[in-house]
């Protein structure tokens, strides 16, 4: 995932000289930091880059400081107006959150889309990220709409259905609008166009309605990679 995460994020803009923080650099990638990042927390972030290739010789600027209204480690870089215009981009921004988390001891930490003066145009906050519980190597993703229990009863299901295994890494999301069911996975390019395709996943959907959430409306999402819904298999009236 992470050469996915910076591989369309390598045509970043260059910021002039200000007050933007002390500053390390890694690999061509100035790395800012202020607001209560210490130094070694700046290098960590900056070895990180490098190791992911992000910091790959040409010219970029980021900044982590420290939000003083959240307390949140707050990721600052400088990007071009595509990803930040573009949703498509949400999710791979969210799994970077995940990844910076990850990083920084599972701390909160926010991403902050910013203009060549760093003033920022698009936030990403880590508590509105899906929660998740993994099913062998199936990530399953939920939403503040359902609960945990939910995504346990969803994820011994696949378990059982062999959907998830110890072998293939998948990722599914568990939603809810109103009173329907959203469950949404990634599937093979050209599955949405596929006429058996769609009717294994209608049964599948219906599988999953009857024996995990009794019966509810449930619609089930064919994604792509980057969870952008490609077809709706809608099941409302059939179950």
């Amino acid at each position: 995932m992470k050469k996915v995460i910076f591989s369309i994020l390598l045509s970043v803009l260059v910021i002039s000289c200000n007050d933007y923080g002390e500053k390390v650099m890694y690999n061509g990638t100035d790395v800012y930091y202020k607001n209560g990042v210490t130094e070694a927390q700046a290098h960590k972030l900056g070895k990180y880059l490098e190791e992911s290739e992000f910091a790959d010789g040409a010219e970029k600027s980021v900044q982590l400081v420290i939000d003083e209204n959240t307390n949140n480690l707050t990721f600052r870089m400088v990007t071009i107006d595509e990803a930040i215009n573009d949703s498509s981009y949400n999710i791979i921004f969210k799994n970077f959150m995940r990844e910076l988390s990850e990083l920084f001891d599972n701390k909160p930490v926010d991403i902050h889309l910013c203009n060549d003066s760093f003033e920022t145009v698009k936030t990403y906050s880590f508590s509105e990220l899906p929660k998740y519980v993994f099913a062998k190597k199936t990530q399953i993703l939920y939403t503040k709409y359902v609960t945990e229990e939910e995504a346990i009863k969803l994820k011994d299901f696949l378990i059982a259905k062999n959907f998830a295994d110890d072998a293939n890494p998948k990722t599914v999301e568990l939603s809810k609008e109103d009173d329907t069911y959203l469950f949404r996975m990634v599937v093979k390019e050209g599955s949405d166009t596929n006429e058996a395709s769609v009717i294994v996943l209608k049964f599948f959907g219906e599988a999953i309605a009857k024996n995990v959430f009794d019966n509810k409306p449930l619609k089930v999402h064919m994604c792509n990679t980057k969870m952008e819904t490609l077809k709706v298999i809608d099941l409302t009236h059939e179950i």
